[in-house]
């Protein structure tokens, strides 16, 4: 933590001493403080799940018309402490109180290099594509960020290197991202999820252990236990795609202007993000009495082909209605995952009748091949502002960000309306998702006041409605949130 302050003291130190040690150079400061507190209101007692702080800096050193730089940093405190720590831990409190730093963007911006109509960014950097409000199929240079999960959209800035070249209407893009990131996940108790999951399974799994006497024995004995066992021990590894020129990302898009409408095409050549499961071990500890099971999953992370194209129109024969549209289509990687079972001294039984042990040491019970098909991924929507302000949001989407299979990608309606009060000082929000495959939805309603220029304090809920098994339902308890935000440019 001290290594990590001083760097960052040392950040802040060379931004303020560079307007002085070059005249030239004009310097650009923006940055926000947020405190995010929120709470469950659902079940007894109602508890804080979540409580940050964040300080976000930016510096823009403008070194001449045609080359700046760019750097963002991210200060994070969460409050929320552990359960329970010892005596010992109580004396660190990098364990009670904990604090991370992170750099967001850092970044070179290049105009005009050695072709007036070439711009060239280089770094750590959000790589934005896609006409779409956050739900965008064709945005997969960067992963998701989903720390926070109601932050829809949010993605990780990494390290690539960004070219644009304009030609007349036509706007040809490429990038190249070397070093390969995964998702960033939320803290979530995975046992409810996996449960339900598991429980769905028991309907669709398809014993094949290559004998046939062996499939009937083993089917008797998953089918049941799958349905009514509680899942005891969870544990999920991944193994990530080493760092070779090979896993590489890169992408183009070429962009025009017809009539009204923005158009654009785009091939990309990426790493999923979430992971699919390649070998799926279930521990029965007891084989005559199956009430628990124990699950180790072990993910890799296939490669994607993607073809996708968006387009986005103000519509002046209708009232300047804004529309667009995003859809991309992915051709996974081919990848098996092999189910096995572990049932101890039982395992040798299983052999003898025709069994055989797979990769994470249990005998096979089956295989499935999730990536087989490629699958579509699609936002489509619309928004307005009526008489009085009244601002309206609403979108289709067919496949969200986590859905990365073709059995997974679902269909779901989002919409929203904002409202403004007494010359902006207050904003009302509703907004809300539906998913049309379980029929679970959630409300996220939101009060904002703006007491003060760059000054808001925010009120709002998650209210989710469906079981743990559904989309929304996985989102867990409703909650309540406040925040209080200061930005400065």
């Amino acid at each position: 933590m001290r290594r990590t302050t001083a760097i960052f003291l040392c950040l802040c130190a060379a931004a303020i001493a560079a307007p002085a040690a070059v005249c030239a150079v004009d310097v650009e400061f923006s940055g926000y403080a947020l405190t995010d507190l929120r709470f469950t209101v659902q079940g007894e007692p109602s508890q804080f799940n979540y409580a940050e702080q964040w300080l976000n800096l930016a510096v823009k050193p403008i070194i001449t018309d045609q080359v700046f730089l760019y750097g963002s940093v991210n200060i994070v405190a969460n409050t929320i402490a552990q359960k329970s720590v010892s005596v010992t831990d109580q004396e660190n409190r990098t364990i009670t109180d904990p604090l991370w730093f992170e750099l967001d963007q850092a970044y070179l911006s290049l105009a005009s290099l050695g072709w007036k109509n070439l711009d060239v960014r280089i770094g750590k950097q959000r790589i934005a594509w896609g006409t779409a409000d956050r739900f965008n199929p064709t945005d997969h240079l960067n992963p998701i960020d989903a720390h926070d999960p109601i932050d829809f959209g949010k993605k990780v800035p990494t390290v690539g290197i960004l070219a644009t070249a304009y030609a007349g209407p036509i706007t040809l893009t490429g990038a190249v991202m070397p070093l390969y990131e995964p998702a960033v996940l939320p803290v979530t108790d995975l046992h409810g999820i996996f449960q339900a999951q598991f429980h769905q399974m028991a309907h669709t799994i398809k014993i094949n252990t290559g004998s046939a006497s062996l499939n009937q024995v083993v089917q008797a004995m998953m089918a049941p236990a799958l349905a009514s066992a509680q899942l005891g021990n969870l544990q999920v590894d991944s193994t990530l795609p080493p760092l070779t020129l090979s896993n590489m990302q890169a992408g183009f898009k070429l962009g025009g202007r017809a009539g009204v409408f923005d158009l654009s095409a785009c091939y990309e050549y990426v790493l999923d993000d979430f992971g699919v499961p390649k070998d799926v071990l279930i521990g029965v500890p007891d084989p005559l009495n199956i009430h628990s099971l124990n699950v180790n999953v072990s993910q890799t992370f296939p490669r994607l082909q993607l073809i996708g194209g968006d387009m986005a129109a103000s519509l002046p024969f209708l009232w300047d209605l804004g529309v667009w549209a995003e859809a991309a289509y992915f051709i996974p990687q081919r990848i098996q995952t092999t189910y096995e079972v572990d049932t101890g001294q039982f395992n040798e039984f299983l052999i003898q009748k025709g069994g055989h042990y797979g990769p994470a040491g249990g005998v096979v019970v089956g295989h499935d091949r999730p990536t087989d098909k490629p699958y579509f991924k699609i936002t489509a929507g619309f928004d307005y502002t009526f008489p009085g302000a009244w601002y309206i949001n609403a979108q289709y989407v067919r496949g969200l960000f986590d859905e990365n299979t073709n059995s997974l990608v679902a269909n779901y309606v989002f919409a929203g309306v904002d409202k403004p009060f007494f010359y902006e000082t207050l904003k009302l929000r509703l907004f809300g998702g539906y998913c049309f495959d379980d029929h679970s939805w959630m409300l996220l309603p939101q009060a904002t006041y703006v007491p003060y220029k760059n000054v808001e304090l925010i009120v709002g809920s998650l209210l989710i409605f469906g079981n743990i098994g559904t989309k929304f339902g996985a989102f867990g308890n409703d909650i309540m949130f406040t925040k209080a935000k200061v930005s400065f440019k």
